[in-house]
């Protein structure tokens, strides 16, 4: 019978944090995507085809000619990948710390009653390796929607009038898969 309790205990707590990871993740994302995008619309400026002065003429250049919605451009491949990433983060980093503490269970807290530092570090390791083999595809895919420039709203001002805005979207495009290898994702 105890380890029948166990097991409800395990998954109980496992689903609190799977529950956590994904409602936490997401309010983050929505809230944090405008400011995401326009830092990819920067980084994916070429030193030869400059769109942008800085973040606030990106933020405002992008409202004016593609609408506030433009800013949030992207947003459903993190959301649909989020969800899984924070689980992940969150159930591997709590299960992990439970299991720890079952084969550990005199090092459950230092002196001060704070967790033991290397279980958390152990913990945390684990669970940003895991969630590492959803994050990068999701990244990338949000990134190349990011930088895509929609075609019914008038072309971006650029430094030069003879660039299309198909050209500039996939001189963009081009640039961001040329640093996507060196973008690290933050989760």
């Amino acid at each position: 019978m105890a380890e029948h309790s166990l097991v409800h205990y395990e998954f109980f707590s496992t689903f609190k944090d799977l529950t956590a990871g994904t409602i936490g993740g997401c309010a983050g994302i929505a809230a944090g995507q405008p400011l995401d995008t326009v830092r990819v619309r920067l980084q994916a400026q070429t030193e030869t085809n400059r769109l942008y002065k800085g973040t606030l003429d990106c933020f405002l250049k992008t409202v004016k000619n593609e609408g506030p919605r433009a800013l949030f451009k992207g947003m459903s491949s993190p959301l649909l990948g989020n969800a899984p990433i924070n689980a992940i983060v969150f159930g591997c980093n709590g299960s992990m710390n439970r299991t720890l503490d079952r084969l550990f269970p005199s090092e459950k807290q230092d002196t001060s009653g704070k967790p033991v530092l290397w279980k958390s570090f152990l913990s945390a390791f684990w669970a940003g390796s895991v969630q590492t083999f959803v994050a990068t595809p999701v990244e990338l895919i949000k990134c190349k929607l990011q930088v895509q420039v929609d075609s019914s709203s008038p072309p971006p001002p650029s430094s030069s009038s003879s660039v299309s805005s198909t050209t500039s979207s996939s001189t963009a495009s081009s640039a961001l898969s040329s640093k996507a290898t060196t973008t690290t994702t933050t989760t």
